[in-house]
């Protein structure tokens, strides 16, 4: 369990991005310890869902992984605080 939570916040902190699933309370830990002005949003699940986009009328496509990776870079960077603020920015993204 150790190995694998050091493992997860270092994928994370390489990639500066914010995981698609729960992170491991040991994870968040390390994760603190190694970056303590990580912002709060960053060690949360991305806001943001395949299925949210799905419901603003854009078909399932390679758009779809741009989209998601950009919403988990920006809550990684604390550019998005919130799933309200994540889909405020969602619906802006996809009028581009």
């Amino acid at each position: 369990p150790l190995a694998q939570a050091i493992r997860a916040a270092l994928e994370l902190m390489e990639r500066k991005r914010s995981s698609p699933h729960p992170l491991e309370p040991l994870a968040v830990s390390i994760l603190h310890a190694a970056a303590p002005r990580l912002p709060v949003s960053a060690l949360k699940p991305v806001w943001v869902t395949g299925q949210d986009i799905a419901r603003l009328g854009r078909a399932p496509g390679p758009a779809y992984k741009a989209i998601l990776d950009a919403a988990a870079c920006l809550q990684w960077a604390g550019k998005l605080s919130s799933r309200r603020q994540a889909l405020l920015w969602l619906r802006k993204y996809k009028k581009i």
